[in-house]
């Protein structure tokens, strides 16, 4: 009975096969162009990425948003840290076949690390 029971679990895990791969990293997992083997598309298939910019400077840093939050009580001569706060770009992606919408967040810094220091 116990093997039996084994090998349903395991069988309903089969479709998840190709599910996304999270990694924590919404650049690398949103940006990912391996194939699916489920759905024979790129993982990152219908992606949309929203900067977090002044329109016209979506790229003024080294071909990438500029970080905007700074941490001014720890400037220390005239280099502050980057907050967690200050997003970088946010991933959208749509999967029309498992019927998931999901959301990426890429911060400048480790998101929600206020003060910036890791």
């Amino acid at each position: 009975a116990a093997a039996a029971a084994a090998a349903a679990a395991v069988a309903a895990l089969a479709p998840v096969a190709g599910a996304l791969r999270f990694t924590g990293d919404a650049f690398a997992d949103f940006t990912d162009t391996s194939f699916d083997d489920a759905t024979m598309r790129p993982h990152n298939f219908g992606v949309v990425r929203q900067v977090d910019a002044v329109v016209g400077e979506e790229t003024a840093c080294s071909n990438d948003a500029c970080p905007d939050v700074g941490v001014p009580d720890l400037c220390v001569n005239g280099v502050c840290p980057i907050s967690g706060w200050d997003v970088r770009a946010v991933y959208f992606q749509y999967n029309d076949v498992s019927d998931e919408l999901h959301i990426g967040i890429d911060c400048f810094g480790i998101c929600g690390d206020a003060d910036g220091d890791g």
